[in-house]
């Protein structure tokens, strides 16, 4: 079935281990190289640059946000989450890739005893399937076979829907993936698909984000869909 990317989300969580402790000494320096990797490329509002703190090491935060707060960039001791909302083609996912590297760099530059422990990148991508006239619902409960159909009463006398759940895993590479697929709860043609990955190892953002959109692609074709080219990498 044909289905339309919407709009898309994306968000990377880096984790710092042992925790970035020099971060309670240098907020400022944080936020400066933060500043300097990006803004040659995409501006940055100084109004849009924060640095908070409190008495625990867990409330030393620094925020970055652009693009109208539809990317943010969080540092913290435990780790950096770049959070990216409204993605709608193409290019906005090259930005993605772009901002997470400039990131990374910037952490590299100002926090140097700091070493990545763990990354999650998560999508989600919002479908329109059938050009607005296809059921979601329909199709999901097409893709999955239901063995054990749920007792009503076991639930409040709730209606069970099903959903499409994968994993898939690959300890050689370092990498575990999980997958679904869900209805929108009022449109009927609407249909929710993501994934989240988690690396072992450090790779680049530019591949991180390029494997995301090769698991996706085979995902969405297993669940019988053929998607526009913002994440696809075959269209």
């Amino acid at each position: 079935m044909v289905a339309k990317t919407v709009v898309a989300d994306l968000r990377c969580v880096t984790e710092f281990s042992p925790p970035a402790f020099d971060l309670a000494e240098h907020p400022t320096a944080v936020l400066s190289a933060l500043y300097t990797r990006i803004s040659p490329h995409y501006p940055i509002d100084l109004a849009d640059m924060r640095a908070s703190g409190g008495p625990a090491v867990s409330d030393v935060v620094v925020n970055v946000a652009m693009f109208g707060g539809n990317a943010d960039v969080r540092v913290s001791a435990k780790d950096m989450t770049l959070t990216f909302r409204h993605i709608k083609n193409t290019e906005d996912v090259d930005i993605c890739a772009n901002i997470m590297s400039a990131s990374e760099q910037a952490v590299d530059d100002s926090l140097p005893k700091a070493t990545t422990h763990n990354k999650l990148l998560s999508c989600t991508l919002s479908l329109e399937l059938g050009d607005g006239g296809a059921d979601a619902r329909s199709h999901v409960s097409h893709m999955v076979a239901i063995r054990r159909q749920p007792v009503i009463g076991d639930f409040d006398g709730g209606i069970c829907q099903p959903l499409i759940n994968l994993e898939a895993v690959n300890q050689e590479a370092g990498w575990r993936a999980t997958f679904y697929a869900a209805p929108h709860r009022e449109n009927n043609s609407m249909l929710f698909a993501g994934c989240s990955v988690e690396y072992a190892f450090n790779h680049t953002a530019a591949a991180n984000v390029e494997h995301v959109r090769q698991l996706m692609d085979a995902f969405l074709n297993v669940v019988d869909l053929e998607v526009d080219s913002l994440w696809s990498t075959t269209s």
